[in-house]
């Protein structure tokens, strides 16, 4: 940010953040990817998750072409991201979004981890990398350990719902949700209609 817009502090500006990737580190990006799946290279790809802009773009079309996908979902609670982000600040001069920026981007994160799941395809492995503590844990798919991860780290509810969801290997989709007994009620979900005790 620092040598693009020769101001760090811009750094926690959202939309000027968006615009400076949206040039030419996203187009370098997408043609190191292009080329690396054209050619069956093994290919590691960083995303908070907030948008699908991968699912399409390169799970999609890798999973086509016959690669496994390897999902490595990362946990943490925005309430240990922020002071993570403040003492990285104080010691590298690295900025970081406003806070309930980074809030949302974690909800948006468990509502998007479907399509990515999906998009992989049958043979998709799902991990949860838990980083809400000094020693990194991985915990697959259908661990009831996720669902003890739900009720004792202080998840924003969208995350515990995901959590939940996935300890019981169950998609967290409205769709999903309204099949397994939940009432939709204003494009979300309001309340449980006599299925498993309100548990998923």
């Amino acid at each position: 940010m620092e040598h693009v817009t020769h101001n760090a502090a811009m750094f926690s500006d959202q939309p000027t953040y968006f615009a400076t990737r949206r040039g030419w580190p996203a187009r370098a990006s997408v043609k190191v990817m292009e080329v690396a799946v054209n050619t069956n290279r093994h290919v590691i790809c960083e995303t908070t998750g907030r948008g699908t802009w991968l699912v399409s773009n390169v799970i999609t079309p890798a999973a086509q072409r016959g690669f496994t996908i390897i999902l490595v979902y990362v946990l943490a609670p925005i309430a240990t991201i922020a002071p993570r982000a403040l003492q990285r600040k104080n010691a590298t001069g690295q900025g970081h979004p406003p806070f309930h920026e980074l809030g949302q981007t974690c909800v948006a994160a468990a509502r998007n981890l479907h399509a990515y799941v999906h998009a992989g395809g049958p043979n998709t492995v799902l991990w949860f990398a838990d980083n809400s503590s000094s020693t990194l844990r991985l915990h697959p798919q259908g661990d009831p350990h996720l669902a003890t991860l739900a009720h004792t780290e202080p998840y924003q509810l969208e995350e515990r719902a995901m959590l939940l969801r996935n300890a019981q290997h169950r998609p967290y989709t409205l769709a999903a949700l309204v099949r397994d007994g939940y009432e939709a009620v204003g494009g979300g979900v309001a309340s449980v209609v006599g299925v498993g005790g309100g548990q998923s």
